[in-house]
């Protein structure tokens, strides 16, 4: 069933990155100069959004202290317009040379952004489908503010004179994909790890899988992000990639690592198991309590007689709940265990026996 559940999340996430659109929740109509748009508000923040296809994905905001430290560092490399103030001043994230000889050459739109960023704006993000500006709430009935915002849509819907599809930007295609497959990566990981720790360990010893997957996980996650780097340095728009897709990885694929090997492991293991038998001698309940949650755990006592020569169950199991129901004490537990593909041992199946179905077996 998890299994499932984890495909089914990579495949979400993949296409969620790959092809999500803006829902516009709590949003409400406006008109300005004849253009109709949508407001959509955040607990500080409002974005207008108008639908505008373009062949170009690119973003504008006030240039700050940290575009100006990463540029230094060789992270970002902007385009410059020529006009000092708007270079100074905004900060455009654009690797496209047509939009941005466009831009270069449209003096109404520079002196538009100009003029709008004295009034006050925290971005603006064209990214194939929608002109999206993003500003404080307090200027939502500021008609001269919203004013020049229609007219920084007008302009660049007059740029956008032919509809190419949303990839004719290679660099937004290829940044998209990597979002994409790193998304989906962690989708992996975020499934891995509920289905780790929001249940009954299945491994008879889970520390040292845990150990030895986020060292793989690591491993993987310092590769990714060395050819993130290369990949997306030197951009307008590389430095924040870059700092996006750091945290997706540092994020997702350590416990994607940890997962993966899980489930190899216990997916391809066809080796022969071990049935261990042990009586129970007591069960009971705890439940464990923070501020948000509470959290049942089903443990049976077993009697430590029987010495297996690979494996020595732990006095006190932690059981399933439906388990636990049909275990009575003076019945016998019988644990199949697995030996893993790679060697780390896991709980196969448990079943519970009134009488002791290994009385007479070789031990």
């Amino acid at each position: 069933m998890f299994i499932l559940i984890k495909l089914g999340l990579i495949i979400f996430a993949f296409l969620y990155r790959l092809i999500n659109k803006p829902i516009l929740y709590f949003s409400k109509k406006m008109t300005v100069e004849g253009i109709e748009f949508s407001v959509v508000h955040s607990k500080h923040h409002s974005s207008l959004l108008i639908p505008l296809k373009s062949r170009f994905i690119f973003k504008l905001n006030p240039e700050k202290i940290w575009d100006k430290f990463l540029k230094s560092l060789g992270l970002a490399k902007e385009f410059q317009t020529g006009n000092k103030e708007f270079d100074d001043r905004i900060y455009l994230a654009s690797d496209s040379l047509t939009l941005n000889k466009h831009l270069a050459e449209d003096s109404d739109f520079i002196n538009l952004v100009l003029e709008l960023s004295k009034i006050g704006f925290d971005q603006i993000v064209v990214d194939g489908n929608y002109f999206r500006l993003k500003f404080s709430k307090d200027k939502i009935y500021d008609t001269n503010f919203l004013s020049k915002a229609v007219k920084i849509f007008q302009s660049l819907e007059a740029i956008e004179k032919k509809w190419y599809g949303r990839f004719s930007d290679a660099f937004a295609a290829k940044y998209i994909l990597a979002e994409a497959v790193l998304w989906s990566i962690a989708g992996y990981g975020i499934s891995c790890f509920l289905e780790m720790f929001n249940g009954v360990s299945v491994y008879y010893d889970l520390w040292s899988l845990l150990k030895q997957g986020l060292i793989y996980g690591g491993v993987a996650a310092l590769l990714s992000i060395i050819i993130i780097f290369y990949q997306f340095r030197g951009s307008s728009r590389g430095h924040r990639i870059i700092i996006e897709c750091i945290l997706i990885i540092l994020l997702g694929i350590p416990a994607s690592g940890v997962g993966l090997l899980s489930d190899l492991n216990t997916k391809l293991d066809h080796k022969q198991t071990m049935k261990i038998e042990l009586l129970i001698e007591d069960k009971r309940i705890t439940v464990s309590r923070n501020r948000r949650t509470t959290t049942t755990h089903y443990k049976l006592e077993l009697a430590q007689k029987n010495n297996y020569r690979f494996y020595q169950l732990p006095s006190t199991l932690e059981v399933e709940s439906d388990l636990y129901e049909r275990a009575n004490v003076g019945d016998f537990l019988i644990v199949e265990v697995a030996p893993g593909r790679f060697n780390y041992p896991w709980y196969k199946k448990m079943t519970v026996s009134p009488t002791s179905s290994l009385a007479n077996s070789k031990r």
